[in-house]
């Protein structure tokens, strides 16, 4: 038989106060938009084999610079199922009328998939997938 003896201990903090809520700051040096006018497109999506890091082009055909973007990517199989989805942040400076190679970490952390455009792995047996991508919103420079 073991015997314990167990005081009360006080568990609750004294003397907190709340921190005061931040004030809202209104972003005077940028802009955020919603692009659905093709301002901003995605092309040239690249995702090898062993590569850890997914690759694509953005075109900005805005009037003003592109300094940060949020992508939707939702992934597939060949037969149309889908694997994955993610919606990625991507920190970025494109000049209005420029093109620019963007670069975020791949959805595929054990490295068994390989986009269906880019070069077929020789050895290993590898699943091919098709990505659909969106820019859902870009925040621009202001003039």
């Amino acid at each position: 038989m073991v015997t314990a003896v167990v005081t009360a201990e006080r568990t609750t903090r004294r003397h907190l106060r709340p921190k005061p809520m931040p004030e809202t700051v209104v972003a005077t040096s940028c802009d955020t938009i919603v692009p659905d006018s093709g301002q901003i497109v995605i092309s040239g999506f690249d995702k090898p084999l062993r590569s850890s890091r997914e690759t694509f082009f953005v075109s900005n055909r805005c009037g003003r610079t592109v300094t940060s973007l949020t992508v939707r990517l939702v992934y597939y199989d060949m037969s149309g199922r889908q694997l994955h989805s993610s919606c990625v942040p991507v920190e970025c400076n494109i000049p209005a009328g420029e093109t620019r190679q963007l670069s975020i970490r791949a959805w595929d952390r054990q490295q068994a998939f390989y986009y269906y455009l880019s070069e077929k792995p020789k050895r290993s047996r590898a699943t091919p997938f098709r990505v659909k991508h969106n820019v859902e919103s870009a925040i621009l420079d202001m003039p």
